[in-house]
């Protein structure tokens, strides 16, 4: 199994790109540029994600994985936002102004993409370890009758 495509890295690129949003910031440079990011990440990245998943997989086993996919992806987009906010919240403050919004929201952006590249090299690393921990594969072994042409009747 590999891991690769659009939806590997760009995403901890886009939250570091939000993470560096200012009050006195411009739209094109703040908001435009990593929404046009995210939205390519988000238009392209599932189906390569839901293809890495199952591949290799039995018929019967796939309905299993995509299940799993699609739980851990719910479970990640509702704790995740929530302990972002929570960190952005508590950056804030009791005192609210538009700097103190900025350096929460600023705050829970960068520690998403920091997240987002932790649990890229945690996956490399366990492919890694996969890779040389499993046997290789054996190719399917084929009667020598299996390959003659069949005979007419």
């Amino acid at each position: 199994m590999t891991f690769h495509g659009p939806h590997s890295h760009h995403g901890d690129s886009r939250l570091a790109w939000f993470g560096l949003i200012s009050p006195g910031g411009a739209f094109t440079v703040d908001i435009l540029g990593p929404s046009i990011v995210a939205s390519v990440r988000f238009g392209l990245g599932p189906g390569p994600v839901v293809s890495t998943v199952t591949i290799g997989l039995a018929p019967h086993e796939t309905g299993t994985a995509s299940g799993l996919l699609n739980r851990s992806r719910r479970i990640g987009a509702s704790l995740g936002p929530a302990a972002l906010g929570a960190a952005a919240h508590h950056r804030t403050g009791r005192t609210v102004t538009p700097e103190t919004l900025n350096d929460g929201c600023a705050l829970g952006l960068t520690l998403g993409a920091a997240l987002r590249v932790v649990a890229v090299l945690i996956v490399l690393i366990a492919l890694t370890v996969l890779r040389r921990t499993s046997p290789p594969a054996q190719p399917e072994r084929t009667e020598d009758r299996d390959l003659l042409p069949a005979e007419p009747r």
